[in-house]
């Protein structure tokens, strides 16, 4: 009996796009009191006790008449406590002066040392813990004629940890007015104006494009090196431009640094400029920043003056992302899903060998649109979804319990195929044959979509950086970087099929062939289990019955169409679709309560207790789904030798799994410029003298348990050399 192949067509076409489907479609202190929204204010304020001791000196013994001096003062923050700056974040009230001043006496704004974005529970505020200076510039007046002056001020401020207690002082000092003056109290003032950021007058602009702030910098192009390997953060003067919580995504792209921030509640018309502050955190744990002012930009002009300005450099731009991206996709080739199917491609190439050029070509250009069409459905979804506030990472069409059982569903009647099930006596082509089989184009770029749905479970090396630089880059650049993954996937095929001698190393054809084409039949059927496995780690055990079920199903009534007359397989194929669309409509919707294989689960919030402690923290960022995640784990992390080592220094292991959507997780990827897993992120032991932690260390993503073993022992190691 013959079938069309259009009705194939059409099934493996619905096939796949049910793969594609994705996931998820402060009151004024001065006149009103603090603003302690988020924190407790009660009953543990004793008058007696102040957790911050504030001194006030001046930079010189003595006033002149007509000449400004400089006042500071230095908060002593008590450890755990902090203060805040003048936009004091999502809680708390900034630190204010009120001056007592001999008449003619004026007074400047206060200068504000670079601030710190300082967590707290949900909220992420922005202050001072530690020491913090405050500088303020007095000028007397031409007609001064004291003997000599005395400044007063009163200081309140907010001081909060677990608890928010408001504090005030009252200092003065007293100066004598002379002709001349010498400096004084140098090492105070040296070390307040190494807080201070320098003032600088580069180009700042920020836009709006619906629920996202861009913030662009564009620093002189000799001062790049300033801002490679550094952690950067912006904090706007103006309150409500940006949500404070939000991460803060960072991209450089030629000199220009480039913030991508949730806008905040406040209408952009309010304020269409502001003071902002750049602070650029180095290595060795020293902080320098740079205030200038932004003004705003409707996002049509931002995005132009973009991609006018998107640079071709490699160091750190779109060049080495896209040759990153190159390599990444190359190396998704050898994973366990994607090998079997290139052994196909590879089949079939050798039963063409008698053909033209022209035509091997062809089935390679097949293959490769197949796979650049689906990175580009993935880069579209992910895109798209992202720009009206829905976050996505990579290998998100696998979080879905109705893509995992399609794709488990195709992965075993492709095996069934190639195992001989549907090729008997030649009767029909059937849908596998025509997906798998070398005798058409479509077959080659079928096949090609297969590739891409099989590889996005996989983060390769160097894909990582690369799929994370996209997610903060314009569109074009973004989809660039997704096409050159699937390029890097389809070149070793496409490879094959325009260079001829590279098609000398293939054997000649043979009976092996046909034996192979069966063997390879076991690895889409262990495809097919493992997918299975991650479909119960989702929605439990009942659904990988279904699943079971379903599958056995299946080889019946296409071992009845073998058998069968004609109207009988047509009832039989009809039989075959309900009961795939049976199993959708009844798959279990709640995900069962999993225990984690390795270490506590984690959450934003129990990541910052643990920061709030002393040792170290290692964060495991995983999928049921990722097959990288879980060669790690067994090689690297579920050994006796690295439980030994966690345990000898009290590292806390965090594993965060993103086998279903979580966006705590996904936002926790972004902060370090990630969009899928595996990601290892390791938190040196505090400082004992200093109270400071070192820097956290990005692993590579593939672990090994001396490579734990040398970050433990080496906080400060840098993961490229690692």
């Amino acid at each position: 009996m013959e079938y069309s192949m259009k009705y194939n067509f059409l099934i493996l076409l619905l096939l796949t796009l049910c793969t594609f489907a994705p996931v998820a479609m402060a009151q004024d202190f001065r006149t009103q009191g603090f603003n302690t929204q988020g924190f407790d204010t009660q009953s543990r304020y004793t008058p007696d006790k102040k957790h911050v001791t504030v001194s006030m000196n001046a930079d010189t013994d003595a006033v002149i008449p007509g000449q400004t001096f400089r006042i500071g003062f230095m908060q002593i923050i008590e450890p755990d406590w902090h203060t805040y700056w003048i936009n004091p974040g999502d809680s708390g009230a900034e630190t204010q002066i009120d001056w007592t001043l001999p008449d003619g006496f004026r007074t400047n704004d206060i200068q504000w040392p670079v601030p710190d974005r300082i967590p707290y529970e949900s909220l992420i505020n922005f202050g001072y813990s530690g020491t913090a200076y405050f500088l303020i510039e007095i000028t007397a007046p031409e007609d001064l004629s004291a003997q000599e002056v005395t400044v007063s001020a009163q200081m309140n401020w907010l001081v909060c940890s677990d608890i928010c207690i408001p504090e005030q002082g009252r200092y003065s000092l007293t100066l004598p007015v002379a002709d001349t003056s010498t400096p004084a109290n140098q090492f105070f003032f040296s070390e307040a104006e190494a807080q201070q950021p320098q003032s600088v007058d580069w180009p700042a602009t920020y836009s709006l494009d619906q629920n996202e702030i861009t913030f662009t910098i564009t620093p002189p192009a000799d001062t790049a090196e300033l801002f490679s390997n550094t952690s950067l953060a912006i904090f706007p003067v103006e309150w409500g431009l940006i949500k404070n919580n939000a991460p803060q995504e960072t991209s450089i792209t030629g000199n220009q640094i480039i913030f991508r921030i949730a806008s905040g509640d406040r209408d952009i018309n309010e304020a269409l400029e502001t003071p902002l502050i750049l602070r650029v955190g180095q290595d060795d744990g020293s902080v320098s920043g740079y205030s200038l002012d932004a003004s705003y930009t409707p996002a049509s002009a931002a995005n132009t003056a973009d991609n006018q300005s998107a640079s071709l450099s490699v160091n750190g731009g779109i060049l080495k992302h896209i040759l990153f991206a190159l390599i990444g996709g190359l190396i998704l080739n050898l994973m366990p899903c994607v090998f079997p199917v290139l052994s196909l491609k590879a089949l079939g190439l050798i039963q063409t060998k008698d053909k033209t050029r022209a035509h091997i070509a062809s089935h390679g250009f097949a293959y490769t649109v197949g796979i650049l069409i689906s990175f580009g459905v993935f880069a579209a979804t992910i895109l798209g979804l992202r720009s009206v506030g829905t976050a996505l990472g990579w290998g998100f069409q696998l979080q879905n319990p109705y893509n995992i059982l399609l794709l488990s569903y195709l992965m075993f009647v492709i095996g069934l195929n190639l195992s001989g099930m549907f090729t008997l006596s030649g009767k029909f082509v059937n849908l596998g044959s025509g997906l798998t089989r070398n005798t058409t184009y479509s077959s080659s770029f079928f096949t090609g979509i297969l590739a891409a749905l099989v590889a996005t479970p996989c983060t390769a090396p160097f894909m990582a950086g690369a799929i994370g630089y996209a997610m903060v880059q314009p569109t074009a650049q973004a989809f660039i970087v997704f096409l050159s993954v699937g390029l890097g996937l389809a070149l070793p095929y496409l490879l094959l099929t325009l260079i001829p001698a590279t098609q000398k190393i293939l054997p000649r054809p043979g009976t092996w062939m046909e034996h192979f084409r069966q063997f390879l039949a076991f690895p889409m059927f262990l495809t097919s289990a493992w997918l299975l496995w991650v479909l119960g780690k989702q929605v439990g055990i009942d659904a990988v019955f279904m699943a079971l079920t379903g599958m056995v199903i299946i080889a019946l009534l296409f071992w009845m169409l073998k058998i069968s007359g004609k109207f009988f397989g047509r009832v039989l194929i009809v039989i075959l679709v309900l009961s795939v669309l049976a199993s959708l409509i009844f798959l279990p919707q709640s995900a069962p309560e999993q225990q984690l294989d390795t270490g506590h689960a984690f959450s934003t919030d129990i990541l910052d207790a643990r920061l709030q402690e002393d040792n170290p923290i290692f964060v495991n960022m995983t999928a049921a789904w990722c097959i990288t995640c879980k060669v790690n784990e067994r090689v690297a992390l579920d050994n006796n030798a690295t439980e030994h080592l966690f345990a000898t220094h009290n590292v806390t292991m965090l594993t965060g799994d993103w086998t279903n959507e979580n966006p705590e997780i996904t936002a926790y990827l972004k902060k370090f410029g990630r969009n899928g897993v595996p990601l290892y992120i390791y938190y040196g032991a505090r400082n004992k003298d200093s109270g400071l932690r070192p820097d956290p260390v990005i692993l590579p993503q593939i672990l090994t348990p001396n490579l734990l073993k040398k970050t433990v022992l080496n906080t400060n190691a840098d993961p490229e050399k690692l």
